[in-house]
């Protein structure tokens, strides 16, 4: 049965067609209920009876970006591994002005104003919206172009072609810096009270150098601590890797097993988002922590700018120390020359070290 319903925002109609036995179709962007009454009718008769109608329609009828942002994440985005960052970059994108223009309508000089306004609009935290994130936008702008030229066959010109794009962020090099460590895990706890696994949790991804998202999908059965590694069945490159333990890994995942009572629970049970927002609370809260410690105020540097995912590149500085480039590059699942590189920063002492005992 046919559902027709009217965009309030941009006055255009909306059909949604769903049969026992056939797969759901919708379109967006009739200019009259009329018109999309005679569409669905159309489809309606060739899924019952197999008779084709004449379209009064055409088939690359109008419709605004607002409306393809839907139908892409209903269709491709649900689909992702990122789909909750991807859904999160759809919901602020319908929020602007662009998304009420119609498709075939946004132009190469729409995308460059559209860039403008999101480098003068600050973020929820008062800071300017960077290149990375503008990018991401676009990049998304022309995937919902790419789906529709592709997939449904609609003539459209896709704008970001044309446009030169934001430049990717340079790869980040921060590292724990003296004693940065003890401080952010004690501001962590002071950031995330009801999370008691939080020192275990960054211990593990200093020692492993797993992603966030692999570490917090760990469940008990993905260990094997008879023969030191953990087996993660799903990754961000799409393949299973093995991820070899160190001592203190080992050590850590033997204290949780012993106190976990049910070995389906995930090991770490603590959201992504929750990390996400507290991190850098529990930042601020350490440089808080040093100063009442230590009666000093803390460097400028100290605890800032400082991610999770640095952790990552903590492990990698720690290991290139003792793994060979290639040895470094499977146990952290890179797949090119290029990527170990970014993260391995083997310094020039240790290397005249292995020199000297060679």
């Amino acid at each position: 049965m046919a559902s027709i319903f009217k965009d309030k925002a941009t006055g255009l109609y909306r059909v949604i067609i769903r049969r026992a036995g056939h797969d759901t179709v919708s379109r967006s962007g009739f200019d009259t209920k009329q018109e999309a009454k005679e569409w669905a009718l159309a489809v309606e008769s060739k899924m019952l009876y197999g008779i084709e109608l004449p379209e009064k329609v055409p088939l690359t009828k109008a419709i605004n970006l607002f409306d393809a942002l839907t139908e892409y994440e209903s269709e491709k985005t649900i689909l992702k591994k990122s789909a909750d960052r991807e859904t999160a970059r759809i919901s602020l994108l319908k929020r602007q002005n662009i998304s009420k223009k119609c498709l075939k309508d946004i132009t190469s000089e729409d995308i460059s104003a559209y860039i403008k306004e999101r480098e003068n609009t600050p973020t929820n935290r008062g800071s300017k919206t960077s290149g990375a994130t503008i990018r991401l936008e676009l990049m998304l702008i022309s995937a919902v172009f790419k789906h529709r030229i592709k997939s449904k066959n609609e003539k459209l010109i896709n704008p970001i072609k044309n446009v030169e794009l934001p430049k990717k962020a340079k790869a980040r090099e921060r590292v724990l810096r003296d004693n940065e460590l003890a401080y952010l895990v004690d501001g962590l706890k002071k950031a995330m009270p009801e999370t008691k696994c939080i020192e275990d949790l960054i211990d593990i991804a200093i020692q492993t150098g797993m992603r966030q998202n692999e570490i917090l999908k760990l469940q008990l059965h993905d260990l094997d601590l008879k023969n030191r590694y953990v087996h993660l069945p799903d990754t961000k490159s799409g393949d299973p890797r093995d991820v070899p333990l160190s001592p203190k890994a080992i050590e850590i995942f033997k204290r949780i097993d012993s106190r976990t009572k049910d070995k389906s629970e995930r090991i770490f049970n603590v959201s992504q988002d929750a990390i996400i927002r507290k991190f850098k609370k529990g930042c601020l809260l350490g440089r808080k922590l040093f100063h009442e410690k230590t009666g000093t105020l803390p460097s400028p540097r100290f605890l800032v700018d400082l991610k999770f995912h640095d952790l990552r590149h903590q492990a990698a500085t720690i290991w290139s120390k003792y793994l060979h480039a290639q040895e470094l590059a499977k146990m952290f699942g890179w797949k090119t020359l290029e990527l170990v590189m970014l993260y391995y920063k083997s310094d020039v002492p240790t290397i005249a070290d292995k020199l000297a005992s060679a």
